[in-house]
Formats: C-alpha cells, structure tokens, sequence
C-alpha cells in the first residue's frame, strides 16, 4: 500500500491539526494526525496517555493481518512499517478504542 501526500486539500477534508492524504490503492481519503491529536478530522486532542513503562510489539511483514483497529477502524500500512487507524465515526485512539461524542 502506498500513500500520496497532498499538500493543498482536494480531497475536501478539512483537517484540522494534520494533513489530508489519499491512499494510493483505494483512494480512500483520511486525515493523518500530527502528534497530540486525533479524530477523523483531528481536530480532538488525543488524551490517551501510556503507562510509565509500556511494551511495544513489533510486527515484521504486515501488521493489518491481526486487525489492530477496534470498532470498525480501518488499518492502513504506513510507508517505512506500522500501520494507522482510519476510525469509524463516533471512535478515536490509536487503535480507535474510544467512544467519543460530537
């Protein structure tokens, strides 16, 4: 999967605190967050904090193949590895486990 980076805003998302981008495949549209924020238009402020010491679990190949994203989220892989979580509406959090409301 690859991803275009778009700088001006033709796909109409109006992002707030990151940038829109199209997935190259799909031409699914999505915001990508800039750190700290998070939402499907990231204009929340993402208030999940991590314990004082946290395990990272590193998935070599593709890490969308155990389904990561909670509630109906979509992963994507990102280029370099890792993936993201496209949230389904009324759900944010890296792995969109929060039930959020507007």
């Amino acid at each position: 999967m690859s991803i275009v980076r778009i700088k001006a805003q033709p796909c109409g998302l109006p992002c707030v605190n990151g940038n829109c981008e199209i997935e190259a495949d799909s031409l699914i549209q999505f915001c990508n967050c800039s750190a700290g924020f998070t939402g499907d238009l990231c204009d929340a402020r993402d208030t999940t904090t991590a314990p004082p010491t946290t395990t990272t679990t590193i998935i070599l190949g593709n890490p969308c193949l155990t389904n990561p994203c909670q509630n109906g989220g979509l992963c994507f892989n990102v280029p370099g590895g890792g993936f993201r979580c496209r949230c389904a509406p009324g759900h944010a959090g890296i792995l969109c486990e929060s039930y959020c409301t507007v």
